[in-house]
């Protein structure tokens, strides 16, 4: 019998291990009920906080668990296959915490992600505007220099999290004169004045994983811009590679056609890998109910 993920180490295989008996017991028995309620997963994402995989994506320098590449997309599928909700949610969650390892300043890092890695903080990733998707070229949501910091106005739309998030990593123009080159990074933390959130957006599926508007006009000390001025322009885009390369490596490895390749790419956000993994975790469990 082949073995798909053979990669991985002994010590990964033993993680994947424990949280597959976790999610089978503590996580899959209340999907149906989030489903049903559209109720907000905090509960679930506790308990990933309590097995590790709050911060499987982060080195054990700041609190993560530090496992490879392939041992985190079958950690992902294991919960994708117990509640696509808490999928959806967890890998939001990466994509805040990626963006704060991969441009933040070492002080930054130290703030929130250890605290990120425990699930003490939930992180939201704010990207997607009404007129600009994955693509920020038509992005409108602009930030402007003060003498206290930056004031930051604007709409985003789509965001997993927003509303319920500890820390917002948000995305917007810095020098419209630059093109995507202008654009930056911001950590706006709950409860940041002038930040507001709708109500969480009716969906047909993962009901659990809320998505929201939020409306921004916030004057952000200067110490909130995430590394460096410009940061936005390699940092989103190798945080949605990423994203996209995973997707296509799960893809390769379970066989999946043309078209659910095609399909998943074009979501954007990471979309290949939430949507792939959402596959492969449904596939397993299919599996375990048919015997």
């Amino acid at each position: 019998m082949s073995d798909d993920w053979h990669m991985l180490a002994q010590e990964e295989r033993l993680f994947c291990e424990v949280l597959e008996r976790i999610c089978a017991e503590r996580i899959a028995p209340k999907a149906a009920e989030t489903d049903e309620t559209s109720r907000f997963v905090h509960e679930q994402l506790a308990i990933l906080g309590e097995a590790g995989m709050m911060g499987a994506n982060l080195p054990e320098a700041y609190g993560g668990s530090e496992i490879s590449a392939p041992a985190l997309l079958r950690a992902v599928a294991i919960v994708a296959g117990a509640c696509g909700s808490t999928a959806s949610a967890l890998t939001a969650h990466y994509l805040a915490t990626d963006s704060i390892l991969i441009g933040g300043a070492e002080a930054q890092k130290e703030h929130w992600l250890p605290r990120a890695a425990s699930g003490e903080a939930l992180g939201a990733f704010a990207l997607t505007e009404p007129t600009a998707g994955s693509d920020p070229a038509d992005m409108k949501t602009r930030a402007r220099r003060t003498e206290a910091g930056w004031h930051v106005k604007g709409t985003k739309c789509f965001i997993s999290n927003g509303g319920v998030a500890d820390f917002i990593v948000l995305y917007a123009v810095t020098d419209p004169d630059k093109g995507h080159r202008g654009i930056s990074a911001f950590i706006l933390p709950k409860g940041t004045p002038g930040l507001e959130a709708g109500a969480a957006e009716r969906t047909m599926g993962l009901k659990g994983g809320h998505v929201f508007t939020l409306n921004i006009d916030c004057h952000l000390p200067a110490d909130a811009l995430l590394g460096e001025e410009g940061f936005g322009a390699t940092g989103n885009a190798a945080i949605l590679t990423i994203g996209f390369f995973a997707g296509i490596y799960l893809a390769n490895l379970f066989g999946y056609r043309l078209e659910e390749v095609k399909l998943a790419t074009a979501t954007g956000l990471g979309g290949a890998f939430l949507l792939l993994t959402l596959l492969v975790g449904f596939k397993a469990a299919m599996r375990r109910l048919n015997g």
